[in-house]
């Protein structure tokens, strides 16, 4: 080690001196020590799990309930394409029949996750020391939920509506085509919103309805302080939207589930949307 030590201090000294510095300056920079202290965490290194594992499960919860949503879609296609839609509408009132569907996939979908958490968690307490249901019940994980469940109805109100207004998916337009892709835009832009959380991606991201939820939740675990103004403005937001949408698919589903032969053009749910009840 001392071998070592003279043999570095003459290489740093030669270096030194190449570059032009005088002697007197070369000796006291090579007799100056830095101190290093070894700091020790007195944790046991899972701490970042802690925000991780509310948001993992938020995140799970929206994407289910979001898959789930989409089978609305495909329910009120067959509903209308079998002519079941009469039947139906004659016994309860086209808001009731659709919300129906809504809360009736709602529950399917936190089903699946209630089934997911029965299967892994026994064995994430098992194998690891870290314990996932103390973080999972926490005050921050209401606030995901309701981001997931303001995203779900949100979604799963569009994909009813858009499936009265077809006859078939494969004839389907271009605009249906988008609006069905609109629920994935968010996970795409999971990046950005995990690499630069304050940028102006992100910020537009959680204020525009679509990807505010996923937004929103990538957001939070990113950042150092929780942004209330943001969260605040966010859900106002996603729960106008979701009055609207909610609204607009009620008129889109009544009008639309008793038209046949044909798929309803953008033009047509414009009017439908715009008629007075």
């Amino acid at each position: 080690m001392v071998i070592r030590t003279e043999v570095e201090q003459l290489l740093q000294s030669t270096q030194l001196e190449q570059v032009g510095v005088e002697q007197a300056e070369r000796e006291l920079v090579l007799s100056t020590s830095v101190p290093v202290q070894t700091i020790s965490s007195s944790g046991d290194g899972n701490e970042w799990l802690e925000d991780i594992i509310p948001a993992a499960f938020a995140g799970i919860v929206l994407l289910s309930i979001i898959m789930t949503g989409m089978m609305t879609l495909n329910s009120s296609m067959q509903e209308k394409k079998d002519k079941m839609a009469e039947t139906l509408l004659s016994s309860v009132s086209a808001n009731q029949l659709m919300q129906g569907k809504i809360l009736g996939y709602f529950v399917v979908g936190m089903a699946q996750v209630a089934v997911w958490l029965l299967l892994v968690i026994p064995f994430a307490e098992i194998f690891s020391d870290f314990t996932i249901i103390e973080h999972l019940f926490t005050p921050i994980t209401l606030l995901y939920l309701l981001y997931a469940i303001l995203g779900y109805l949100l979604f799963a109100s569009m994909y009813v509506a858009l499936g009265a207004t077809m006859e078939d998916a494969s004839t389907a337009s271009n605009l249906t085509g988008m609006m069905m892709m609109l629920p994935f835009l968010p996970f795409a832009l999971v990046w950005v919103f995990i690499s630069d959380p304050n940028g102006i991606v992100s910020i537009v991201a959680s204020y525009f309805p679509f990807s505010a939820s996923a937004a929103m939740i990538v957001r939070i675990v990113m950042l150092d302080e929780l942004p209330v103004l943001e969260i605040v403005i966010s859900l106002l937001v996603l729960v106008v939207f979701v009055w609207f949408m909610m609204n607009a698919a009620g008129k889109v589903y009544r009008t639309a589930m008793l038209m046949s032969g044909k798929n309803v053009t953008p033009g047509e749910i414009i009017r439908m949307i715009r008629h007075k009840d």
